[in-house]
């Protein structure tokens, strides 16, 4: 490992300082090294809050003259919430700048490299680009693909349930399993479930001082959530609700409680999915985490709109022939019909069992 990586590797490194706290922006970091010291280093730490590179330059001061920059994205080249930042980097007097990743956005996408090398700083791409992209995962896959990234997250008993056959699920997991997914809804832009989650465990979606609240969505074709639902009412964050039906009297009610309500068409097989999930997109809406139960599952999956399955077996034996599974549906009719997943890691959680995998949405024929 030379020099350069180290020094991208440690922006990359503060960059992660500030996961769930910049969406929908990306986690950035940035160094500015001079001798072969270290002169000046940031992140972004917040939405709307002065971007990695600005932070970097006010810590290095007048020292940034001459000065290499090791940043992990394209530095913006717009007016935002903050000024740009590659005019900063010039006015700095910074002589070179490593960037791991292309910003995708519209409105930078090259911009930022071109003034930099219009202001005679040499510009060096893709050092440490699949650590940065890494980093950014959800942010570019949003920037290029126009939806959120779909991360769905079931948790079962080492026979396939994920609730009793009386509907009782609390708690299947350990105390450990359920304190990761406060974590993992931090990282998230929004947090999703059914209906009929909301009305059988009526949960509270927070991420229970475990970092930023997401957007909590319920997907409610018929509005038959009950208006008493925490959700509705405790207003420890946003909460939207994805409908099909347009009954005025529910939706009135809702919005009083300063709930956003979202009509989508329906289709023959129910909520379009991915038109949903394009609107999300247009929110800001950079990482979706999937919470439902096993209806939703089965939609999701089955329009092929899951980037990360992460799955928790708990060494519990439920039984019964009632008892809820993680996904539901009609299934597929054969087993080289089934969706065949690849093992991103296997680890413990407690006394649980904690699975990541990518889920390959071609049938295996």
């Amino acid at each position: 490992m030379n020099i350069h990586q180290q020094f991208m590797l440690r922006a990359i490194e503060l960059g992660y300082r500030g996961k769930g706290q910049t969406k929908p922006n990306p986690c950035v970091g940035c160094v500015i090294v001079k001798e072969a010291k270290i002169v000046g280093e940031g992140f972004h730490q917040e939405f709307g809050g002065p971007h990695a590179e600005l932070n970097a330059l006010r810590q290095a001061g007048l020292r940034a003259k001459g000065a290499t920059v090791y940043l992990t994205l394209e530095p913006c080249a717009h007016w935002g919430k903050t000024p740009p930042c590659a005019p900063e980097l010039v006015r700095a007097g910074i002589k070179r700048v490593f960037i791991g990743v292309l910003d995708p956005n519209p409105l930078v996408k090259g911009r930022g490299i071109q003034i930099l090398k219009k202001a005679g700083i040499q510009v060096t791409m893709g050092l440490e680009q699949a650590a940065c992209e890494a980093l950014m995962r959800a942010y570019l896959f949003w920037r290029k693909e126009n939806r959120p990234f779909v991360i769905l997250k079931s948790a079962m008993t080492m026979d396939g349930k994920i609730s009793s056959r009386t509907g009782d699920s609390k708690w299947i997991t350990s105390e450990l399993s359920r304190s990761l997914v406060h974590e993992l809804r931090s990282d998230s832009d929004a947090v999703l479930v059914g209906c009929n989650t909301i009305i059988k465990d009526n949960p509270q979606l927070t991420t229970h001082g475990k970092g930023k609240n997401p957007i909590r969505i319920v997907l409610d074709p018929h509005l038959r959530c009950p208006h008493q639902a925490r959700v509705f009412n405790d207003r420890l964050a946003p909460t939207w609700v994805v409908t099909q039906k347009g009954n005025h009297a529910k939706e009135s009610l809702l919005r009083k409680k300063g709930v956003e309500v979202i009509r989508c068409l329906p289709r023959n097989e129910g909520f379009p999915l991915i038109n949903i999930l394009r609107t999300f997109a247009k929110k800001s809406v950079s990482q979706l985490f999937v919470e439902g139960g096993g209806e939703t599952a089965w939609g999701f999956l089955k329009a092929g709109l899951v980037d990360e399955f992460i799955l928790f077996i708990a060494p519990k034996i439920l039984g019964g022939r009632d008892a809820k599974t993680p996904v539901e549906g009609l299934g597929f009719d054969k087993i080289r019909n089934a969706l065949n997943m690849s093992i991103i890691s296997a680890s413990s959680c407690g006394s649980d069992i904690l699975i990541r995998g990518k889920l390959a949405l071609k049938s295996n024929k």
